[in-house]
């Protein structure tokens, strides 16, 4: 049950009932998901017992605004949302107003709670309250029928009330309902990191709304550069060397061109058994051809996925990547449109990204840190040896697998030293650790190289060995309360089915590390309050006065190392630029 508030009486009423709620639930409805180019056109609060409807248009706006602000910036309310980081921008975008209260956010815990299952809100409460809804597939209906299935074209203030409003109405109900369901074992098992969880969500939110500077003017210029190189690859690599052209995006045609008329020997089969002319494929064949294809592939992906796209989601310069703590199991940060954790490795591309005038943007990246807990948790006592002395653990692992100095080990020996050690954190077995390996190495691996590198790896580490059994066993023998877990030393579990137990080392590590830099995040956040720009899982960006010491910028980085418990040197490296982020140096 819920009520469409539509008078000025009424909403004075509401605001009575909500103002003496020390608990409510809120939740807005917006003309499109991307909160810079959307509006609210629709609030709904629910305080567990009544549930209320307020339509933007139905109020004057300073009427509406001194309404929202007398509910949502009480510092002594708590405030409960369903990815309420989402209902913050809008808010803000809006009507220029921030929520002050308490927040707490039914995602997390449902994520916390089960990490395996969907964290939308009507589907976790049919699974765990045994409450069913669908007025969601009513509105998701209509949009489609009357829109069209792209949901970026989609505007929700156009489906009817009578669809709209019962939706609407019943999700800040909902969340009460999950937050009092969730609380008791949230506090038993997850507080500390549910706090923790709740701070980097703030964190995130100023990430995000801070966003990247990029400069627009350069990308037009780039994309003509890129199209015009795409353009001569194909005519002088690709249709020259052939003799004919082709349409080279195509899969089919470019196995018809390279096995049926070129009759080049097939490297490889896909999954389905289909002549295979992916890039691992293709770099087995030492002809023109292919290797323009690949040249084509690499230019077209830098096109459309970065200079294009940047320049479609750019507001006012800036882009606003979307982080999440919730789309892995790991508890490992995510980020997309765009994904600014995963922005090629290219000069041209950085060069894009720009700092604010007065301002210089910082890195700081935490040096090998899963390769810090996998030692940790190895225990293993070479593996620690190294990090405390400073050598290269990688160099090291092939020294000690090859029985060769360290000193004496290859660029290519140490790759595969490196290519196994993650190997061994990832669990792969011998055909994956090939192709694994062939990626760092730079040539094509053969399983029964792979098997033999990784036979005589895990008797140079004994004790890598003795970590992944006793992992496996943990999983497959614990039962309460949830299941086959497995948890780190932040209190994060995993849940993990027993099949899947050779998982195991991968999920504790990688979630490990991402609660380290998650910590370390919120002792940054809490001493120096600074200008949040990006996260790379690993490492952060912060753009920072222009007159700010390396002091200062050490004092940062050192708060990502301050962990003693972990009883092993963290260390980190610092870069900084004035212009760009291809322009960046290493500040030691």
């Amino acid at each position: 049950m819920y009520y469409n508030i539509k008078t000025s009486d009424e909403l004075t009423h509401v605001q009575q009932i909500l103002i003496n709620s020390s608990k409510i639930a809120y939740d807005t409805e917006t003309t499109g998901l991307k909160w810079y180019r959307s509006k609210v056109f629709l609030h709904s609060f629910s305080n567990g017992e009544d549930n209320f409807v307020i339509r933007v248009a139905n109020f004057n706006k300073s009427v509406l605004e001194n309404f929202l602000r007398s509910i949502l910036e009480d510092k002594n309310k708590l405030i409960i949302g369903q990815n309420i980081k989402f209902d913050r921008h809008h808010l803000r975008h809006t009507h220029g107003i921030e929520i002050l209260g308490q927040i707490c956010d039914t995602m997390l815990m449902s994520h916390l709670m089960d990490e395996n299952t969907t964290t939308s809100l009507k589907p976790r409460c049919k699974a765990v309250l045994g409450i069913a809804m669908d007025e969601k597939e009513a509105v998701d209906g209509w949009l489609k029928e009357n829109i069209g299935a792209n949901k970026e074209k989609w505007d929700f203030s156009l489906v009817p009330e009578h669809i709209m409003d019962p939706y609407a109405g019943n999700d800040p109900w909902l969340c009460i309902k999950l937050y009092d369901h969730y609380l008791p074992s949230i506090e038993k098992h997850f507080r500390q990191l549910y706090e923790t969880d709740m701070k980097v969500f703030d964190i995130l939110y100023k990430m995000e709304k801070n966003g990247l500077p990029v400069d627009l003017p350069y990308l037009k210029s780039f994309q003509a550069i890129l199209e015009e190189r795409i353009e001569k690859n194909k005519k002088e690599n690709i249709f020259f060397n052939f003799g004919a052209e082709f349409d080279v995006d195509s899969p089919m045609e470019v196995a018809e061109v390279l096995y049926k008329k070129m009759k080049f020997p097939v490297p490889k089969l896909t999954d389905k058994g289909v002549n295979s002319t992916d890039d691992e494929a293709l770099g087995q064949i030492d002809h023109p051809v292919p290797k323009g294809i690949q040249q084509h592939r690499s230019m077209s992906k830098l096109l459309t996925t970065y200079v294009i796209s940047l320049q479609e989601q750019a507001v006012n310069g800036l882009v606003h990547p979307d982080y999440s703590l919730t789309r892995t199991r790991t508890g490992r940060l995510s980020c997309s449109d765009p994904n600014a954790q995963n922005l090629a490795k290219n000069d041209e591309l950085r060069r894009a990204f720009t700092v604010d005038p007065g301002e210089e943007m910082w890195f700081w990246d935490q040096s090998q840190i899963e390769m810090v807990g996998f030692a940790m948790y190895s225990k293993d006592s070479k593996m620690i040896n190294a990090i405390k002395t400073g050598v290269d653990l990688h160099a090291m692992t092939a020294a000690e697998v090859l029985n060769k100095p360290v000193d004496q080990i290859t660029k290519e020996e140490r790759a595969m030293g490196k290519g196994t050690n993650f190997a061994m954190i990832y669990g792969v077995g011998k055909a994956k650790l090939a192709r694994y390996l062939s990626e760092y190495v730079g040539r094509k691996i053969e399983d029964t190289e792979a098997a033999g590198f990784k036979g005589k790896y895990l008797n140079a580490f004994p004790m890598v060995y003795a970590f992944q059994r006793q992992v496996m066993s943990v999983i497959q023998m614990y039962r309460e309360p949830w299941g086959h877990f497995v948890k780190n030393k932040f209190g994060r579990v995993r849940r993990i089915e027993s099949q899947k137990a050779y998982t195991g080392v991968n999920h504790l590590i990688q979630g490990w590390a991402a609660d380290m830099m998650k910590a370390a995040m919120v002792k940054i956040e809490e001493k120096f309050h600074p200008k949040w720009v990006q996260n790379i899982h690993d490492a952060i960006r912060l753009d920072l006065p222009v007159n700010t010491t390396v002091e200062i910028a050490r004092d940062i980085g050192k708060l990502l190392t301050d962990f003693p418990e972990v009883e092993l040197p963290i260390k980190y490296t610092m870069e900084r630029s004035q212009t760009n982020w291809a322009e960046v140096k290493e500040v030691r």
